[in-house]
C-alpha cells in the first residue's frame, strides 16, 4: 500500500473513525485546543485534520498516562510520515509508533485505498459511494459485515472484489455517513 502525504487532511468524523475514537472526543480536542491550531477550513466550511494531527491525537489518547506535550508528538510525526516502526520524540525519548498506532495506521492505509476505489458519480446509481468500476453501493457492503456476513460470502457473491476492496468500503461508509433525514419512501393512495 502507498503512503498518504502527511499534506492529506480529514474531517474529525474521519480521525474519530481512524484512531478508534468516538467523534466527541475529537470535536472537544479541538473545541480545547489540545491539537493546536492543526486543523483548517475547507471550502464547505467543515474543519480539516492533517496527518500528523490525527497521529497525535492517536497516540496522547494511547499513551494515557504518559505526558508528552502534543506539539512535540506532531513535530515527530510531520518529519515521519505514518509511523512503521520507533520515532525519536525528543532526543533521549523514542516510542514505538509503529507497535502503539497499528490500527491506526492500518486503518489511514485502508482509507487512503478506499478513496481511489470508492468512487460517487452522479450518473452511476444516482451519485451513491460505489465500487469503482462497478454499481455495487460501498453502503451495501458495509451492511452485510455489519449484518454479520462473513467475508467469504461476500467474496463468494462478488468475485471480482478483493479483501481489501470490502474492508476499504466497510472503513469509507463509517467515515462518512450519510448525513440529514432519512429519505421518504413513497407510498401510492392505493396501497
Amino acid at each position: 500500500m502507498t503512503q498518504p502525504t502527511p499534506q492529506y487532511h480529514y474531517t474529525p468524523q474521519e480521525v474519530a473513525v481512524l484512531a478508534g475514537v468516538r467523534l466527541q472526543r475529537v470535536q472537544n480536542a479541538l473545541t480545547e485546543g489540545r491539537l493546536g491550531r492543526r486543523f483548517s477550513a475547507s471550502a464547505d466550511g467543515r474543519r480539516r485534520i492533517d496527518l500528523p494531527a490525527l497521529l497525535t491525537f492517536a497516540a496522547l489518547d494511547r499513551l494515557d498516562k504518559v505526558r508528552i506535550a502534543p506539539e512535540v508528538l506532531y513535530r515527530a510525526f510531520a518529519k515521519s510520515g505514518l509511523p512503521y516502526g520507533a520515532i525519536p520524540v525528543v532526543d533521549s525519548v523514542t516510542i514505538d509508533a509503529g507497535r502503539l498506532l497499528e490500527t491506526v495506521v492500518r486503518n489511514v492505509e485502508l482509507y487512503e485505498m478506499a478513496r481511489t476505489r470508492i468512487v460517487s458519480d452522479p450518473a452511476v446509481m444516482g451519485g451513491a459511494p460505489v465500487v469503482k468500476g462497478t454499481r455495487l453501493p460501498a453502503r451495501m457492503l458495509h451492511a452485510r459485515v455489519r449484518g454479520g456476513d462473513s467475508l467469504d460470502s461476500i467474496l463468494e457473491d462478488y468475485p471480482y472484489l478483493d479483501p481489501e476492496t470490502v474492508a476499504a468500503a466497510v472503513m469509507y461508509v463509517a467515515a462518512n455517513p450519510e448525513r440529514g433525514r432519512p429519505k421518504r419512501i413513497a407510498v401510492s393512495a392505493d396501497g
